[in-house]
């Protein structure tokens, strides 16, 4: 954030444009135009920044959210409520979607924040800043769906604004320049070479990478592993970052990599620009996936580096060549080996994802990205101090004001306003809205509102998916449903199991915490009444029957039925012919008992 927040003001630097950076006192040195406005961002250090605040004369105040900038936590939330009226309070979410509640009475917390923001009260993760956000911006399409996800009906109007490259790109090297960084680096001057660019953290899975390139010396001998990036950060306290490198320490060793793994720390741009460049392809194997909001893939492609990276769980089963990357599927050591293979091996498909990659990289350059933020802020500073509005219909376009002369509301004006807009809120609230907007008016809207029992960041639901009415029982093990997959109504997914040897309560409470996940997997149609059963897998393209049991894996391109389930066909695959009926009474291709 830090790096990004820099770039950024120097992008927006213009005679009519003064952007400071406001920081902790501990870091307002690193830049002439920081300014410190609390020594931590608890709930004190928050009223010492808005006092800060409100003495610096600013029309705007741009917060750029991430849970980790700011310590975990979400005291931050109650700035708007600080502040005067006249601000005008402009949002991006860096990251978002990654808090659910823990401990004890988890599972009706998230209930509960989940009743406030339908109603549009607050956010269970920024609490009031996406409720008074005057704009609000996303780097990536995966926020909005959170964001449509929580607020249904009542989502805040939001722009996808991309990130830019948070390091400044050397020229490109050369062949005698490569060649130099591989003797820098104890390779010869024709080894291959992959790299990882970013902050180490637990979820990126660096110890699949060190055995996936470990695997590869069968091919290259010489193959080297440059890994890029510092360890400790706001989301990496020291003591995890020893824990991650005596982990990574041990990989090493035991795949007897410890003279081919390359560790650097941070480095300055202008080095980083130059290892990197150098590489033969870069790898980011996240366990959950890397978004397009991933700096570390913009840099790469910058740098007309190809990129190996993980797709989101349950979207592919194995590496596929998708919008200029080459995917793996995460937590699959021998997929991402087999994804380096294909880069090192096959030229033409280097050179492919090279040049997607560069034209990538060129559509988000700083200009673009200033040019919107300007739009932006403009707008916000254009709107009028008292603009009429029906608070149920459009709650996300003004803060309140008071009806005297339009000045800004006091703090306990503001809580006064809140108490009484809730109340009318209640009074006059609409059904719960239906998953699905576009159902018949005749149709029960709870067909499309699905019933989650268990600690919600277990589940993983790519947004083409359409699960109407499902129950996901997620206590002993992740659910992860991929794209295009569609159900019918009343399936049920279970995770959960009891063990059967015990009694009485005993019986009842004795549910495994993990080891049961099911993964579901692109395109698969579930239909009505069927019950799944971890663990598992449904493999893609594949159908399941009505009021099937299913209990074990499914293989892609079949047809089950029954309880329990059993092959009635397979399907045919494109461009391939139909594979003979399993089933005699299965009926013709295409069919099958549906809902």
């Amino acid at each position: 954030m830090a790096d990004y927040s820099l770039r950024l003001a120097d992008s927006l630097e213009a005679p009519d444009l003064k952007p400071i950076l406001l920081t902790t006192h501990s870091w307002a040195g690193v830049d002439d135009r920081a300014v410190g406005v609390a020594y931590r961002w608890n709930s004190f250090g928050i009223l010492s920044a808005a006092r800060a605040i409100r003495g610096l004369n600013l029309d705007i105040l741009h917060v750029q959210f991430a849970p980790s900038v700011f310590g975990f936590s979400r005291a931050v939330g109650f700035l708007p409520l600080l502040l005067p009226g006249r601000i005008r309070l402009i949002v991006t979410l860096h990251e978002y979607g990654v808090w659910t509640a823990g401990g004890p009475g988890g599972f009706v917390r998230d209930l509960l924040w989940s009743a406030v923001e339908r109603l549009g009260w607050m956010d269970r993760e920024t609490w009031a800043l996406v409720r008074h956000a005057d704009g609000l911006l996303v780097p990536s399409a995966e926020h909005l769906e959170v964001l449509r996800a929580r607020f249904g009906d009542r989502q805040p109007p939001a722009l996808e604004v991309p990130i830019g490259l948070n390091i400044r790109i050397e020229p490109g090297l050369d062949a005698q320049a490569r060649a130099g960084v591989r003797r820098d680096l104890g390779a010869p001057d024709d080894a291959p070479l992959v790299a990882f660019f970013g902050f180490f953290h637990p979820v990126k899975a660096l110890d699949r990478l060190v055995a996936a390139v470990a695997a590869i010396r069968d091919t290259w001998p010489e193959v080297h592993l440059l890994l890029l990036g510092g360890v400790e950060s706001h989301s990496v306290d020291a003591a995890v970052a020893q824990e991650i490198l005596q982990q990574l320490d041990r990989v090493i060793t035991e795949t007897g990599m410890t003279e081919r793994v390359h560790i650097t720390g941070y480095l300055p741009d202008a080095e980083i620009s130059r290892l990197f460049s150098a590489a033969d392809v870069a790898a980011l194997p996240f366990n959950d996936g890397v978004t397009s909001k991933s700096g570390s893939m913009l840099t790469a492609f910058a740098l007309g580096v190809p990129v190996i990276a993980t797709a989101p769980p349950g979207q592919i089963s194995a590496p596929a060549e998708i919008d200029g990357l080459l995917r793996v599927p995460p937590r699959d050591t021998d997929a991402l080996t087999q994804a380096l293979r294909w880069v090192l091996g096959d030229p033409a498909l280097a050179a492919r994802l090279r040049a997607t990659g560069l034209k990538f990289a060129a559509q988000r350059n700083w200009d673009a990205i200033a040019a919107v933020h300007r739009q932006i802020y403009a707008e916000a500073l254009g709107t009028p101090d008292k603009a009429p509005r029906d608070k149920r219909s459009q709650p996300w376009q003004s803060r309140p004001r008071s009806a005297r002369e339009g000045k800004p509301m006091s703090l306990v004006e503001r809580a006064r306003s809140a108490v009484t807009t809730s109340v009318e809120a209640i009074r006059n609230r609409p059904p719960s809205p239906a998953r699905s907007s576009d159902h018949r008016p005749t149709e029960d809207p709870a067909l499309f509102r699905q019933l989650v029992y268990g600690d919600p960041a277990r589940l993983h639901v790519a947004p083409t998916a359409v699960l109407n009415n499902a129950l996901i029982n997620l206590s002993s093990g992740d659910v992860t449903i991929g794209d295009y997959t569609f159900f019918g109504h009343n399936v049920s997914v279970l995770t959960g199991t009891h063990d059967w040897t015990k009694f009485g309560r005993e019986r009842q409470v004795s549910v495994p915490d993990s080891g049961r996940d099911v993964i579901i997997e692109e395109g698969v149609w579930v239909s009505s009444n069927a019950t799944i059963v971890g663990p598992c897998r449904i493999g893609a393209h594949s159908v399941v029957g009505v009021g099937s049991l299913v209990l074990k894996d499914v293989e892609p391109y079949t047809i089950v039925a029954g309880s329990p389930a059993k092959v009635l066909r397979t399907i045919p695959r494109p461009d391939e012919p139909e594979a003979k009926t399993t089933d005699p009474n299965a009926g013709p291709a295409g069919v099958v008992t549906a809902g």
